[in-house]
């Protein structure tokens, strides 16, 4: 079985230097009897162009891990895994990435930490179009309306029933919001913001869930900051909504990277 991968950064330039530990799961026919696998580890540091490769003895599971590196976040744990079918032993390869079409790891390359304001909301809202008012600077949910923006949610149908649907609509009234797939949330986007924003779900969609987690770039007039919002529909009787924010209070500074704890910490060692 073979791996073939690489890391870009948030700009799209490959990424040296950053150990990634592989360990594979195997059988043969001595083990077979016993039912108990062969387990191997190996690391790897990838290349001035960001890239590394593994191959290994035909088994039944690879998973490759990113090892800690002082002054880079990893997306998604930095994580990745694969089940190899085999029927005919090493006769059959069934290789999930190639030399021309290796597994992307997104990494960050952290910037220098800022003072970032944060605030939580969490609160159950009923799901009948209600208006509430989010209160990022009191971290408060209203009723009101008197917020930060506004947001309103409504759903159809029954639990683990056919029929559920689900929306929610967000209003800034003292911001303005720019949606975002980005992961970390460290740099503001200069441009592409709105004041409204809305989504909708229906167990029709192929990726119908009732738990949802949004995210957006913020401005308030001069300041920039990130806002997550977490949804759950159906909790019981009501709508769940967790709310995440930060805000650099540096006027025109999109700089979000909070202080981080170090990381790994000086005292871990990292193989190469």
């Amino acid at each position: 079985m073979s791996f073939y991968g690489k890391i870009i950064d948030q700009y799209g330039k490959p990424v040296s230097g950053v150990s990634a530990e592989f360990q594979s799961i195997y059988y043969n026919d001595i083990v077979l009897a016993t039912y108990e696998p062969h387990k191997k580890k190996e690391t790897r540091v990838s290349d001035a162009n960001g890239e590394y490769s593994y191959s290994g003895q035909n088994g039944v599971t690879l998973s490759v891990s990113l090892l800690p590196q002082r002054g880079l976040r990893y997306e998604k744990f930095g994580s990745w895994s694969h089940s190899f079918q085999s029927n005919n032993g090493p006769s059959v390869k069934i290789p999930p990435t190639s030399k021309d079409k290796p597994f992307i790891f997104h990494v960050y390359r952290l910037a220098n930490p800022v003072a970032v304001r944060t605030a939580f909301v969490e609160g159950y809202i009923a799901a009948d179009k209600q208006t509430y008012g989010v209160s990022l600077s009191k971290e408060k949910l209203v009723e009101s309306g008197a917020g930060d923006f506004d947001v309103t949610v409504w759903q159809q149908g029954i639990e683990y029933k056919k029929g559920r649907s689900w929306g929610i609509d967000l209003h800034g009234t003292h911001l303005q919001i720019a949606p975002t797939d980005d992961p970390f949330l460290y740099w503001a986007s200069l441009e592409g913001y709105q004041p409204v924003w809305n989504y909708s779900c229906s167990d029709d969609l192929e990726d119908y869930r009732d738990e949802r987690n949004f995210r957006f770039w913020i401005k308030q007039g001069e300041f920039f900051g990130s806002l997550s919002v977490e949804c759950v529909a159906f909790w019981k009787d009501k709508f769940r909504l967790i709310v995440r924010s930060s805000i650099n209070e540096k006027p025109g500074d999109p700089n979000l990277q909070p202080v981080l704890p170090d990381w790994p910490p000086k005292d871990m060692a990292v193989k190469k």
